[in-house]
């Protein structure tokens, strides 16, 4: 078993902040198509087994609107896995350097893909606390936590 404690891009804390990055990629890909082409567009949300970390499954959601754009995003740390985007000529092409697996990107940690968590910074030695209530995270950066 691979322990991605801390990993750069482990996420598997409670669903309802994937569930939330998740829902503001699909509405910042459904809501950002109509503003370009003057109308509603009627896309697709599908997702498929994308295989699993520490023994739970991992999903790649594809976003398609109907102009053509296509995001692929996964619910492990919500990578931006593709995003394929029309050039000048129509031609649609992906402007994301991405991996094939999940596993390549617990392998490999180069931040392809990524997106800031709940905080996009560092947070010393991994601690906070709201209203009195102490919070404690993974020390994925030296001593600190990086990136929620």
């Amino acid at each position: 078993m691979t322990n991605t404690m801390n990993h750069p891009l482990t996420t598997f804390a409670p669903i309802a902040p994937m569930a939330a990055s998740l829902t503001l990629a699909a509405c910042m890909f459904a809501f950002a198509v109509p503003g370009c082409t003057g109308g509603p567009a009627p896309g697709s949300i599908t997702s498929q087994d994308w295989g699993t970390v520490d023994g739970k499954p991992v999903h790649l959601w594809t976003l398609k609107n109907a102009t053509g754009m296509v995001a692929d995003v996964t619910d492990y740390g919500t990578i931006v896995v593709a995003l394929k985007v029309p050039d000048r000529q129509g031609k649609f092409i992906d402007v994301v350097l991405g991996r094939p697996s999940a596993a390549d990107y617990v392998a490999r940690t180069q931040y392809f893909g990524c997106t800031a968590g709940r905080c996009a910074n560092r947070i010393a030695a991994g601690k906070f606390s709201i209203d009195g209530n102490p919070y404690v995270l993974a020390t994925n950066n030296g001593v600190n936590h990086l990136h929620g």
